[in-house]
């Protein structure tokens, strides 16, 4: 079966930018010449943790290929690449998402799945709880393999999925929300503005402990890769029996 896009071309950084950008990286940090880098190259640190989310294959190294992969994937509005009865969705959510998902919903009446692969977060929290809306509603199974990372706004909408499947080895992440000189954490318990993801949490069936949880585990500038104790204490893999998960998946 032949693929279809759901998507944008528009970058948020051009590609001669990235180009330009992993060229520099690779001339300052690769001693030895064989584009790749690692921790010794760059130096452990704030340096290395910027780039290890590009280390796809999670063999402690960061290809060229991998980091340009990366950053396309990062500065991309999300899509969605559809072949085989799945959609297979990348890039940042933003304000046009909705819209897409709602082409995937009435374009690809047989897709029933959305397999994240690279979804860093969201640059519009409200449009995201929307096409989790859409999400939920039409009942599409989210997907995690091995490989996958998502983080943020990404982590939200995977939850909107009605069966949630997560492989061994992908990444989740999670931090607080902030503005200038706060933390999510320190807004009152009782303030309502922390109303608008209690209520989605609820609604998608995860703890409200969860929520508590975002905040505390790393700043709004940092996150935090959820553990696999943490996926089993806030529901985030569904009830579903083996049988039903791989229906899910056709």
């Amino acid at each position: 079966m032949s693929a279809t896009d759901i998507g944008t071309d528009d970058l948020l950084m051009s590609r001669e930018e990235i180009d330009l950008e992993v060229r520099e990286l690779f001339e300052q940090a690769d001693g030895n010449g064989d584009d790749v880098l690692t921790a010794a190259e760059v130096g452990d640190g704030e340096a290395w943790d910027d780039l290890v989310d590009a280390d796809s294959d999670r063999d402690g190294s960061v290809t060229r290929d991998e980091l340009t992969v990366f950053l396309v994937a990062v500065n991309a509005p999300a899509g969605f690449r559809v072949a085989d009865g799945v959609a297979v969705m990348s890039g940042l959510i933003d304000s046009e998402t909705p819209a897409r998902v709602l082409r995937l919903v009435f374009e690809h009446p047989d897709v029933r799945t959305i397999e994240m692969t690279f979804v860093p977060g969201s640059i519009d929290d409200e449009a995201n709880l929307r096409a989790a809306a859409v999400v939920r509603r039409f009942g599409f199974t989210t997907l995690l393999r091995r490989q996958s990372t998502i983080a943020s706004g990404g982590t939200d909408f995977f939850l909107a999925g009605k069966q949630r499947v997560v492989e061994a080895g992908a990444l989740l992440g999670i931090h607080s929300w902030g503005g200038p000189g706060f933390e999510g954490q320190d807004v009152p318990r009782d303030d309502p503005q922390h109303r608008l993801y209690l209520d989605y949490y609820e609604e998608m069936g995860i703890p409200a402990e969860f929520y508590w949880r975002t905040l505390e585990a790393a700043p709004a500038d940092g996150i935090h890769w959820m553990t696999e104790p943490e996926l089993k204490q806030f529901r985030f893999r569904t009830e579903a029996t083996e049988a039903s998960a791989k229906e899910g998946l056709r």
